[in-house]
């Protein structure tokens, strides 16, 4: 009787070296080579030292996404950090708004803000400024809770000032807590009350930083007209003084030294006694009959302007000798009338701003400014 004989073949599986298949030359004995994969991946690597093993194309595809991640995550990272910190709320020192007044009599000075727990700002600009709205910073608003904390404004009294200064700014801080508000205020901080320094310190560097951002808007500025070292200026009151910056407005008013005018401008640089003024017009009022003309002195007169007619002077332009033959030389205005219509007519016809300040009376004073040439 025949035995039945199973004959089981064996198919060794292709090493592999660590996760990446052996070089294929090392390959032609892996049918009779009983050696563990490791040393044949050795044997590889002896065998052919400059040819590196090649990947799985899965692996090429892990690879390339593992790095794609680390990038994005080196990108994305700071941004979602900085977004959560910005998210989250900073817990407020306890109060439901603060208001930081600041005013000088002398000057006519006055600004206000107005600090809400989560940041904004409600600026009051000083000069007429238009107000606006901004937000503290991160550092502002903890700088701020953690000197409001220490300055126990609910024990401050009215008054945390040692003494009065006549000419000096005098400040007001008010908190509001819940359905109660308490009022502090001085020409500055006593030594009694020294716990309030930090925070009219915090405050006022808030006050400084947000009105740099005030829109700048046009507006109108009655004064003197003024030059003091080579600067020409409108005198509001004696404590409010504005520089003129931008040509030809600089050389019309220096030409109009000591009268009063009236002009339109954008205010800068606002400060405790004043700032700057880039002029857009001034006022002007015809000394005798003015000749109009559509060009500065070019062709025949098409109008006239009666004595004493008031008008804005919106341009300038002066000819040491005019580029037409036979037209006129010198200096030109360019002046708008009542009805919005503008022409051209010689300087020599008109008179930038009066004698008098046109807002009060004949011999009195408005402003600190007597009313008299």
């Amino acid at each position: 009787m025949r035995q039945a004989v199973r004959v089981t073949s064996r198919v060794r599986p292709i090493p592999e070296t660590y996760g990446h298949p052996v070089h294929p030359r090392t390959l032609a004995g892996a049918g009779t080579s009983h050696a563990h994969p490791s040393a044949t991946a050795a044997a590889a690597s002896v065998a052919h030292p400059h040819e590196p093993p090649h990947p799985r194309e899965k692996d090429i595809v892990i690879m390339k996404v593992s790095s794609f991640v680390t990038a994005l995550a080196a990108v994305v990272a700071p941004v979602l950090v900085q977004s959560v910190a910005l998210a989250q709320p900073i817990v407020a020192a306890g109060y439901s708004e603060v208001t930081y007044n600041v005013e000088n009599g002398m000057t006519q000075y006055r600004s206000t803000i107005v600090i809400s727990p989560s940041g904004d700002v409600k600026v009051t600009p000083p000069r007429g400024g238009a107000p606006f709205t901004t937000r503290l910073t991160v550092g502002e608003l903890a700088n701020l809770n953690a000197s409001w904390s220490a300055a126990k404004v609910e024990t401050l009294p009215a008054n945390v000032g040692d003494h009065i200064i006549p000419d000096g700014s005098y400040f007001t801080i008010t908190s509001k807590i819940g359905n109660k508000t308490y009022k502090s205020g001085g020409f500055q901080v006593g030594a009694r009350w020294a716990r309030a320094q930090s925070l009219l310190t915090t405050l006022g560097g808030i006050e400084q930083r947000v009105l740099k951002l005030t829109p700048t808007v046009e507006q109108d500025v009655t004064g003197l007209v003024m030059e003091s070292a080579g600067k020409v200026m409108i005198e509001v009151n004696r404590s409010n003084i504005l520089e003129v910056t931008n040509a030809p407005w600089k050389a019309v008013l220096k030409a109009a030294k000591g009268n009063y005018v009236t002009a339109r401008g954008t205010v800068k640089k606002t400060n405790m006694f004043g700032g700057t003024i880039e002029v857009k017009w001034v006022d002007g009022i015809a000394l005798r009959k003015a000749a109009l003309f559509q060009s500065p002195g070019v062709f025949a007169p098409q109008g006239w302007l009666a004595a004493g007619k008031s008008v804005k002077i919106v341009g300038e332009v002066t000819f040491g000798s005019h580029p037409i033959p036979g037209a006129a030389a010198g200096e030109w205005f360019k002046i708008r009338l009542a009805n919005g219509k503008e022409w051209w007519t010689p300087a020599s016809y008109l008179q930038v701003g009066g004698k008098f300040h046109p807002l009060a009376p004949t011999g009195g004073v408005i402003g600190g400014v007597p009313n008299h040439p």
